[in-house]
């Protein structure tokens, strides 16, 4: 019989998920426009917006999870993680638009050597790809890797 809570640890899973998929759109697209000097200034902020949203909304189902459900350690320790991802989503979207901002306001900048951000591009696209790989398989042994 399935709980009540793991309903709601489901939809936290969930929503994390969708955020880390949202959280990858906006950081490679953010990349993407300082690499190729395309304005994608408003879908980038739209993201940002849907992420901060779904960052709330994560927040609100954690603290009705643990007030109705009085979870056992395991499932606070998830809740809080969800928790914990949702900010980091949002923070990086956030980056994402700050990144088309500055952009926007200093304008295309094609004589500049952008060798050295591209490379650390390549790092935090490896980075994303792999945290969203190990928050779909919970594969606690391979988290290592990021760090």
């Amino acid at each position: 019989m399935t709980r009540l809570l793991d309903l709601c640890l489901d939809r936290l899973q969930t929503i994390i998920m969708d955020m880390a998929k949202l959280s990858e759109q906006s950081v490679f697209t953010s990349i993407e426009a300082y690499d190729n000097g395309k304005n994608h200034k408003r879908q980038i902020f739209e993201w940002s917006e849907e992420l901060r949203s779904l960052q709330e909304e994560t927040g609100d189902l954690a603290s009705e999870s643990i007030a109705r459900f009085q979870p056992v350690a395991t499932d606070l320790r998830f809740i809080r993680s969800c928790m914990e991802l949702a900010y980091g989503y949002s923070r990086s979207g956030r980056y994402a638009y700050d990144i088309v901002d500055v952009l926007e306001t200093i304008g295309p900048i094609p004589a500049c050597d952008k060798t050295a951000v591209l490379e650390m591009a390549k790092v935090v696209r490896e980075m994303i790809l792999l945290s969203k790989r190990l928050l779909e398989t919970r594969n606690k042994a391979a988290t290592s890797k990021l760090y």
